[in-house]
């Protein structure tokens, strides 16, 4: 009996822009929205069959735990979800682009934690709170975040909004800064 990591499963649109280039797939989006979706929507769907190969094979061996490449591990089939081409994208086009995708793989998996890549993608929050089975959101900080003051703030809107934080610490004063600012639950 042993712990299993499925393989990363990089977000649909985060993919495309990698075959297409993202300034080609920017233009992409604008010329050609329909093909965009339903190319993601093909590949959500290799990445829920592939999961449930993954998970199945790994349950029929007597493992029902998995642990994701963040180090976070859940009893049944959990995964991290994620775009990160989502710095490219408005609110409107995340609703339309993404939201449709991770509402599905959210759907389908027993837990799920959003790989959040800092402040520039706050402006999704609410639509992310949306997601009923979105478990938690991982607040990852990136260059010119400013700690503690917009870093602790965006933490504490992601706990109003009812979502489990998983809270980029950098040492033992960083963490308990964040539980004395935003509580130990969650």
């Amino acid at each position: 009996r042993g712990i299993v990591s499925p393989p990363c499963w990089l977000d649909p649109l985060t993919t495309l822009a990698a075959l297409r280039t993202e300034n080609q797939f920017c233009l992409d989006i604008l010329e050609i929205p329909e093909r965009i979706k339903a190319w993601t929507a093909a590949a959500t769907d290799l990445i829920i069959e592939a999961s449930s190969h993954f998970y199945n094979t790994a349950k029929s061996h007597g493992s029902t735990e998995t642990l994701s490449w963040l180090n976070v591990m859940a009893e049944g089939n959990m995964d991290p979800v994620q775009c990160d081409f989502s710095a490219m994208l408005s609110p409107a086009a995340f609703k339309e682009y993404v939201m449709p995708d991770l509402r599905r793989l959210t759907d389908f998996l027993d837990y799920s934690i959003y790989h959040l890549d800092g402040q520039i993608n706050m402006r999704f929050i609410e639509q992310l709170a949306s997601l009923p089975r979105l478990n938690a959101i991982q607040y990852t900080r990136v260059a010119g975040a400013v700690y503690p003051g917009t870093v602790l703030d965006d933490y504490a809107r992601i706990r109003q909004l009812g979502k489990s934080l998983y809270a980029d610490c950098l040492n033992t004063a960083e963490a308990v800064e964040v539980v004395k600012r935003i509580g130990p639950d969650g």
